[in-house]
């Protein structure tokens, strides 16, 4: 019995380790209701849809803070979870430290309800 204990507790310490940043931090949340992004934003936006292979792309509730991320050439994998962490990390700490969410995932626009997100 003591042997199934000591498996248990280590399969635990395990997941917890295997967690990544994702666990800790920011929260990796898609944005949601009406935005109207910056011309910037809205150009960077533009910008990263172009590429062949985007990520994600994180904005902030005010759409003035943005940061966004590509599959590297070079890399065979991609991990999106660990791009999407970053690109809020990083978004977040920019300008006026809004807590930044994603706004696409590769090339989908997944924040919910955006509303008309040109800028005006």
């Amino acid at each position: 019995m003591r042997v199934g204990r000591s498996l248990l507790a280590g399969g635990f310490l395990f997941l917890a380790a295997c967690a990544g940043p994702g666990a800790q931090g920011i929260p990796v949340l898609n944005g949601s209701g009406a935005v109207t992004m910056s011309p910037s934003a809205f150009a960077a936006f533009t910008a990263y849809r172009a590429k062949a292979d985007p990520m994600v792309f994180a904005l902030s509730p005010d759409g003035t803070q943005y940061y966004w991320q590509f599959c590297l050439a070079f890399k065979t994998e991609c991990d999106i979870e660990a791009y999407m962490q970053d690109a809020v990390t990083r978004c977040s700490e920019q300008g006026n430290r809004q807590i930044c969410r994603i706004f696409a995932r590769r090339k989908a626009v997944v924040w919910r309800n955006p509303g008309d997100f040109k800028p005006g």
